[in-house]
């Protein structure tokens, strides 16, 4: 358990601490984002592709 006095006790540890959460936070913001993304991308070629085929009947 020293490792996590060190990470808690210590400006260095803090700091460490703190850049590990904002990397997690970063991580979950850009995967929501990359989904949210693509969802909206295959929900607008699809809606491309069904415009596309009723022109040409």
């Amino acid at each position: 358990m020293e490792i996590w006095k060190e990470l808690l006790g210590t400006w260095v540890g803090q700091l460490s601490l703190g850049v590990i959460i904002f990397t997690i936070i970063m991580m979950a913001y850009f995967a929501r984002m990359f989904i949210k993304k693509t969802l909206e991308a295959e929900k607008e070629q699809k809606k491309h592709n069904k415009t596309e085929h009723q022109g040409h009947a």
